[in-house]
């Protein structure tokens, strides 16, 4: 390739790089929420888009963000779950409201089969 070549290959590169970064900030700006499900009575949100969990960690006193629970978050197929949209991906700043909306009662027992 020659000198021209390369140099007119990057200038598209960076102009495509731009229009996407514009496309995702005016979809951003259009309102677009973010999926989130919420289990109720783990006090947990799954980020869909993202693949990370929510959950408030006792010992910090905070909100921790993973792309796996710690053990002694427990969620499976059978929990308890809802679907929200959010603008952004701090959800956790609505658990108040979430709580008082969905409430947060856990599973009932599994029965051993």
């Amino acid at each position: 390739m020659t000198l021209f070549l390369k140099k007119n290959f990057m200038k598209q590169i960076i102009t495509i790089a731009i229009f996407l970064f514009f496309i995702g900030y005016a979809n951003a700006q259009n309102g677009e929420k973010e999926k989130f499900t919420y289990y109720t009575s783990a006090n947990i949100y799954y980020n869909d888009a993202a693949k990370t969990y929510w959950y408030y960690d006792s010992t910090a006193k905070k909100w921790q963000s993973n792309n796996q629970l710690p053990k002694n978050y427990l969620i499976d197929s059978s929990s308890k779950k809802i679907t929200l949209y959010y603008d952004g991906a701090d959800i956790w700043q609505a658990n108040a409201a979430h709580i008082k909306k969905y409430g947060t009662k856990p599973d009932p027992p599994k029965k051993n089969k």
